[in-house]
């Protein structure tokens, strides 16, 4: 089944390799992907093997997402998939600050609201970059 869905998401990206739905959709299925082959066991018991695939499907959800990152329009669930697959190999930080973000602009963008953005985490009004 596993091989099926990443050959769905390949034939889609072929057929439409502009399309960031696409490569959010292919990123997300690599994180699926991974987690399939780490299973949901505590880390002491997952297998040598199973520590091999997770790594290397989130490298690859990470590098669709990579090569996706220009596309327009942009996609907040490209945000989703980035933070789930950075989380996981713990690199976290810059992203999750540019992340947060870029989502609070596309909602107060689309929601006509100018003081959206007014919320600052401790104080910090560095912490939403512009």
């Amino acid at each position: 089944m596993w091989e099926l869905h990443e050959k769905i998401h390949a034939d889609w990206e072929k057929a439409y390799p502009d399309s960031i739905t696409a490569r959010v959709a292919t990123a997300r299925f690599y994180v699926a992907y991974a987690w399939h082959a780490r299973s949901t066991e505590y880390a002491s018991k997952v297998t040598d093997e199973g520590w091999r695939l997770f790594k290397e499907r989130l490298a690859k959800a990470r590098t669709v997402l990579d090569q996706s990152k220009s596309l327009e329009p942009k996609c907040p669930m490209w945000w989703s998939a980035s933070l789930n697959t950075e989380v996981f190999q713990q690199q976290v930080a810059d992203h999750w600050r540019t992340g947060i973000a870029h989502n609070f602009r596309t909602i107060r963008q689309a929601s006509g609201s100018k003081s959206f953005n007014s919320a600052r985490l401790n104080g910090s009004k560095s912490f939403f970059p512009k």
